[in-house]
């Protein structure tokens, strides 16, 4: 095995293999890159079981074949190395990296011990990566955290026609955005598709978008047991999530009665300077609405207490709601806009937030979100 590849190329993509790579190493090969130099190309694999990601990149090849090599060390290697191309050669078990003077010798694994990774042929949609960045980045927040909810350790995605829609929830909060997709994009027909993506590979699936030239498309493929992601040649394959996802609709409020748009940056600020004197186990704050003024307060016994006024206009006298104001700054901080509406019913019941679009702004005639979040009692 022998060839030359670009250092700048090489790092780019060791680089993102590092999302795949098994850190904990419980089996040697996990660790490790598959590398496979044949027809002018070197293809690099990475997996740890859940995820797996695949990559090429143009390579001068003398001789052809195919190793595994730890993938952290490789990385650092090139890295280090100078700008411009970087020989390998394979000598019996030490593959030789070469550039400049530096000379490193790097011992490695045969490639038939490396996993599998599944070929995919069934494409269920094509999407603008934009789409799916702005799909994912409103939701992926609102993920449980608890491995032992697992069906809630995942995003819901729902294609029917152009419209994509995405929906996370932790139990304690709910996000469904909702995106029409462009004329020249490839939903899945008329019928309907519903599908779990966990949320491994919802980070892996945006480092692939951001470094995709332009607004790369992602075709998304699956079977009965893994998810193909495909975006400007590169692949990221994913391990499905078994199971129901909850009756997310039922959350949804539908009589909220009290409604007051809210400046983003403002509210955003407000909640920060207070979070400072806040609980650090609940993170509780208390708003409090009438009288033109939106109060945002909060009171710890080891700490002290904080409270800020947002001037918000003409608006209804509500009264004083509990919320955990981490869950509000995450919706604020994904928000895109310059306001926000908060609806309510009362201080027990699920209140709504949403992103207000400008006329003028894009998303204003394909995008819409709303954002539940159950009150805290304080």
């Amino acid at each position: 095995m022998q060839f030359t590849v670009s250092k700048t190329d090489l790092a780019r993509e060791l680089d993102l293999m590092q999302s795949a790579v098994e850190r904990k190493a419980t089996i040697t090969v996990l660790s490790t890159v598959r590398m496979k130099a044949a027809e002018g190309k070197l293809e690099i694999r990475a997996t740890d079981l859940e995820i797996a990601l695949i990559a090429s990149l143009p390579a001068k090849v003398k001789t052809e074949g195919a190793l595994c090599v730890p993938a952290a060390k490789l990385t650092a290697i090139v890295k280090s190395l100078p700008d411009g191309e970087i020989a390998f050669s394979l000598k019996e078990s030490h593959l030789t990296v070469k550039a400049g003077r530096a000379v490193f010798n790097l011992l490695t694994i045969s490639d038939q011990n490396f996993p599998e990774i599944p070929a995919l042929a069934s494409v269920f949609a094509t999407l603008p990566g934009s789409l799916l960045r702005s799909l994912i980045e409103r939701t992926s927040f609102a993920i449980s955290k608890e491995e032992s909810r697992y069906t809630l350790n995942a995003a819901l995605f729902e294609l029917k026609g152009s419209t994509v829609r995405a929906i996370t929830t932790d139990g304690h909060r709910l996000s469904v955005v909702e995106s029409k997709a462009g004329d020249g994009d490839q939903g899945p027909g008329e019928s309907e598709t519903q599908t779990l993506f966990p949320s491994n590979c919802l980070s892996v699936l945006l480092r692939l978008i951001d470094s995709a030239p332009g607004n790369a498309l992602v075709e998304m493929g699956q079977d009965d047991r893994h998810l193909l992601f495909t975006v400007a040649g590169r692949q990221l394959v994913a391990r499905k999530i078994s199971g129901q996802f909850p009756k997310w609709e039922a959350v949804l409020p539908k009589d909220n009665t009290v409604s007051v748009e809210l400046d983003c940056k403002a509210l955003t600020s407000a909640l920060e300077r207070v979070l400072l004197l806040a609980d650090e186990r609940t993170n509780a704050v208390r708003l409090n609405l009438g009288n033109g003024q939106l109060q945002v307060s909060c009171t710890s016994s080891e700490l002290g207490d904080a409270e800020e006024e947002i001037t918000v206009g003409d608006c209804p006298v509500f009264g004083e709601i509990g919320f955990n104001g981490r869950y509000l700054l995450d919706f604020l901080k994904t928000a895109g806009t310059e306001n926000i509406r908060l609806s309510l019913k009362d201080d027990q019941s699920p209140a709504e937030f949403s992103p207000v679009f400008a006329r003028t702004d894009d998303d204003a005639r394909t995008l819409s979100q709303r954002y539940v979040v159950m009150p805290m009692r304080i």
